[in-house]
């Protein structure tokens, strides 16, 4: 009987090397995952926000009503979870039914307001400026389409902007000029 010392099977260099391939492999697609998962969020953020745009739309060309819809400012779907031709409520819509459900922002870590100096996912804040205008703050994780790159976005009546809500150009509840005003209407972020 012949005794050989060659064995059959990866030696241990061999089993190191493709344990180290597939630990990388699987790194990258987690990472990979991350990412289409925070660009989906944007993307639902972005349709979100132009089914709102369309509602006050329709809100404002509603006859008899002027303007945008007060109060002001609100948090969507938090403060204001419904429009319709009574305005922005925070429980259920009577008269005529522009969206019956305002939504929140897709990201379950969105714990605070958008006020345009937020650095992760904040809920979506309207604000009327005057009666011909309206800013919704709101903020994209990785940027799509034209609104690249992340950060704090502005929706307001003409469209998308590529940065935060301009202050100044529109007018609080109480009069003060300041198109942010969260908590003190004369003083903007």
């Amino acid at each position: 009987m012949k005794f050989s010392l060659k064995s059959k099977g990866f030696t241990l260099i061999e089993l190191l090397v493709v344990i180290s391939i597939v630990g990388l492999l699987s790194t990258l697609g987690l990472v990979a995952l991350g990412s289409a998962r925070a660009k989906a969020r944007d993307v639902k953020r972005v349709a979100d926000l132009k089914q709102v745009q369309k509602a006050l739309e329709m809100f404002y060309n509603e006859p008899g009503l002027i303007g945008y819809p007060t109060p002001s400012p609100v948090t969507l779907g938090l403060d204001a979870t419904c429009l319709s031709s009574e305005g922005l409520k925070p429980t259920s819509c009577g008269g005529s039914i522009y969206m019956g459900l305002l939504p929140i922002d897709p990201s379950a870590s969105a714990s605070e307001i958008c006020d345009g100096t937020n650095d992760q996912p904040c809920n979506y804040t309207y604000t009327r400026t005057g009666t011909d205008g309206f800013e919704i703050n709101f903020y994209l994780e990785r940027g799509i389409e034209n609104l690249t790159p992340d950060g704090n976005k502005c929706l307001k009546a003409s469209g998308f902007i590529n940065s935060r809500c301009p202050c100044g150009d529109g007018a609080c509840v109480s009069g003060e000029t300041c198109s942010t005003c969260f908590t003190d209407c004369g003083v903007c972020p």
